[in-house]
């Protein structure tokens, strides 16, 4: 699998972080190729709250992040920067 970055779109801070959190996570899955179903079964959460998750559209909750960067033994590190900062280097 490639290497992406995302760059997210939204002004705020706290959707930024759930879309970059959740696309780190899907990408992780796929580049290892682990199938959604075996690790919905290893934590004991549904596949629709897996998919949200990987979309950034799930409300975080430190147990269920928790569990997954443990699952996966992963750690990722954010870079926030405001759209101004965005328009000007690009």
């Amino acid at each position: 699998m490639k290497k992406y970055n995302y760059i997210a779109g939204s002004k705020s801070p706290i959707i930024m972080i759930k879309r970059s959190i959740g696309f780190e996570l899907f990408c992780h899955r796929h580049k290892n190729k682990i199938q959604a179903k075996i690790v919905c079964k290893a934590l004991n959460i549904r596949r629709s709250t897996l998919d949200a998750i990987e979309l950034g559209k799930y409300e975080l909750k430190q147990n269920t992040i928790y569990k997954l960067f443990e699952y996966y033994n992963l750690e990722i590190e954010l870079k926030v920067k405001s759209s101004i900062q965005q328009i000007n280097k690009n």
